[in-house]
């Protein structure tokens, strides 16, 4: 079974482009077709890693389903940017 890796980061820079600043404020690793934990309260931009094809789908409250996200590539990290504090979650599917 596979797993996507969700770094979270709440410091972007304040110079250049936006870039997220190390060390990030959490990682959470879940395996695919399960629900991360909520993200942090401060979370600005999440980069999102799998070692599997699969479809991810982020959502506050309710039930997310395949066709609510996006597909993802195996060995490919992407970076998506999250309003913060609106607690939401990253649910994996199967691709």
């Amino acid at each position: 079974m596979g797993t996507l890796r969700i770094t979270e980061y709440n410091n972007m820079g304040d110079v250049g482009p936006t870039m997220p600043q190390e060390p990030p404020t959490r990682v959470q690793k879940v395996a695919l077709g399960d629900i991360s934990e909520r993200l942090h309260p401060d979370t600005r931009l999440v980069a999102l890693y799998s070692d599997l094809p699969c479809r991810v789908a982020f959502f506050a409250d309710g039930a997310a389903e395949p066709e609510d996200g996006f597909g993802m590539s195996d060995n490919y990290e992407i970076q998506r940017q999250i309003h913060m504090g609106t607690g939401m979650r990253v649910k994996t599917f199967d691709a």
